[in-house]
């Protein structure tokens, strides 16, 4: 008997904008999740802290996702796109 999954692409494009002195230590990824499964994006950077992060999927900003890492729990194929942060 087949069971059928839900796969679901989540592609995690790290685009770090230098602002100061922030200095991207990371580069760009991809991850490939099942539905249900978790991801966390992370995004570092070298250079004089405080940091200041905003997150963006697809071009458009996630409201209140301001940390290093953004973490999606239960993906679901409405998850999957190019995301991005900007650091300042």
């Amino acid at each position: 008997m087949q069971t059928a999954k839900f796969l679901s692409t989540v592609h995690a494009l790290i685009l770090l904008t230098t602002v100061l002195l922030a200095v991207p230590a990371s580069h760009a990824a991809s991850a490939t999740v099942l539905a249900g499964q978790s991801v966390t994006l992370t995004t570092t950077c070298d250079g004089t802290a405080p940091f200041a992060y905003q997150w963006y999927k697809d071009g458009a900003l996630l409201s209140g996702v301001t940390g290093a890492d953004y973490t999606i729990s239960n993906v679901q194929p409405g998850h999957a796109g190019v995301y991005h942060s900007v650091v300042s």
